[in-house]
């Protein structure tokens, strides 16, 4: 605020007395129109031209005044028509502040809705009451619940809602304040048939195959509609690797799916993967066959039930105490055939408490026949003079017709080192060499310490990488 225009500037002196404890100063707010800020301040402040004891408390006031000029807001709804349709939950009818401002008031706005081709409790459900917009608050929006029904009624059926003042407010113009909220039934959706699933996968003996399909959207009411089908070969032939059919199903609203049912024919003759076809198809327009519409069936042959004996290459492993924290225990197929199947075999590990301290699967198929377990001895705490073991077995993970798992159990064993302590190890982690150089020498030293007299044992052997066995 600035003297003269918000209030009369004023200065002088005070006298306060033993008798006159309080003196006050008149100071004139100045009445305007103008439309100003909500609320500005000016200050008045005191001091003491008196020497000696006389000293100041507060000694700077800030004076405010508020604005009460009146200020124009037009406040109205936000649209005067409204569509939605029966599947809405609701329809949401705002009202906002169009043009002006509310300039610190606080104003109460009316609403209700009435009916007009759409009932109240049938279409909608009304409602009425009162919402205050402030400077903080310039929209107030209304939800109105809509009601579906299984009714067929007119395109289009609306009711009213109206605001209104529920006071004087100057400043204030209302408008609109009318708004028609208009009900759609809801359109009636195409139906739209498909396959369940555009792959099946088949086993020679497991019996036939069902091909389903269904109804993915759309409203019947009251239809039906037929869906023919056809098989058709490819590497797999009928009548040789399964049973050709045709025919055609009805799908309907009880109805919403159907499957076709083809024979797959078990022989003992080993041709790997084949595949024929089963194609959906429809002259019709009253409904949508959904693309793809042609379902591949793979067979594969029986599995094979060929002996295969899978174990431990040993049964015991020994490791010097605080020489390593593993031991690589190996399982291999010792004899037999894999034959085309994955064997999964599960391995264990315990220590002497039988307490599980290792688990886990190992996958045997015909181009992975040695899988290895890094066995543990961390946790193993041998003492100078006392043995540790650990106790490795095998389990098939599922029943294998002709598998025989033999050695399932082996022993990894730390034994105390009675001496000082030495590390062996390989000379080198990697060796690089050409096809035509004959034979590979690794080595092993020691690395550090002494062995004192002693002889350490150490075992080794080849897994296959991405070179195996024929290549070395």
């Amino acid at each position: 605020f600035t003297a003269p225009g918000d209030f009369t500037e004023e200065s002088g002196s005070l006298t306060v007395t033993e008798d006159g404890s309080v003196e006050c100063v008149s100071i004139t707010i100045v009445n305007d129109i103008e439309d100003e800020e909500d609320m500005e301040c000016f200050a008045f402040s005191i001091s003491t031209t008196t020497s000696g004891s006389v000293s100041l408390d507060i000694s700077l006031a800030t004076i405010c005044i508020i604005d009460n000029d009146v200020t124009d807001v037009a406040i109205g709804l936000e649209q005067t028509v409204y569509s939605v349709t029966e599947s809405d939950s609701f329809a949401l009818v705002c009202t906002t502040v169009l043009s002006g401002s509310i300039a610190g008031r606080t104003l109460s706005i009316g609403y209700q809705t009435a009916e007009d081709s759409a009932l109240a409790s049938d279409d909608y459900t009304a409602v009425s009451g009162n919402f205050d917009m402030t400077d903080t608050n310039t929209v107030q929006c209304i939800p109105i619940s809509i009601i579906s029904d299984s009714v067929t009624e007119t395109d289009e059926e609306c009711f009213t809602f109206t605001i209104s003042t529920t006071s004087t407010a100057p400043g204030l113009t209302l408008s609109p304040t009318s708004a028609s909220v208009c009900i759609n039934e809801v359109a009636s959706e195409a139906v739209t048939i498909g396959l369940r699933q555009s792959y099946y996968s088949t086993v020679e003996g497991e019996g036939p195959v069902e091909i389903c399909i269904s109804t993915v959207s759309g409203d019947f009411e009251g239809s039906s509609f037929s869906v023919s089908y056809s098989t058709t070969s490819g590497q797999a032939e009928a009548p040789s690797d399964y049973v050709a059919v045709s025919g055609s199903v009805e799908i309907s609203e009880s109805q919403t799916s159907q499957c076709v049912t083809v024979s797959i024919v078990t022989d003992s003759v080993e041709e790997g993967e084949e595949c024929f076809l089963v194609s959906f198809s429809s002259s019709s327009s009253d409904f949508t066959l959904q693309s793809p519409s042609v379902a591949a069936v793979c067979i594969r042959d029986a599995p094979s039930t060929a002996a295969v004996v899978i174990g431990l290459q040993e049964s015991q492993y020994t490791v010097l105490f605080q020489t390593s924290d593993s031991q690589f225990a190996c399982v291999e197929v010792l004899s037999g055939d894999v034959a085309g199947r994955e064997i999964m075999i599960d391995f264990s590990v315990e220590d002497s408490a039988n307490t599980q301290t290792q688990n886990g699967t190992l996958l045997f198929t015909d181009d992975a026949t040695i899988q290895c377990v890094a066995v543990s001895v961390s946790s193993v705490s041998a003492g100078s003079t006392d043995e540790s073991c650990l106790t490795l077995t095998l389990s098939p993970t599922t029943n294998v017709t002709g598998l025989t798992i033999s050695p399932d159990l082996a022993t990894v064993c730390v034994v105390p080192i009675e001496d000082t302590p030495v590390t062996i190890g390989l000379q080198h982690s990697y060796y690089s060499t050409e096809e035509d150089s004959g034979v590979l020498q690794v080595c092993v030293e020691i690395q550090s310490g002494e062995l004192d007299g002693r002889t350490a044992s150490l075992s080794y052997s080849t897994v296959n990488g991405a070179a195996a066995g024929t290549n070395f």
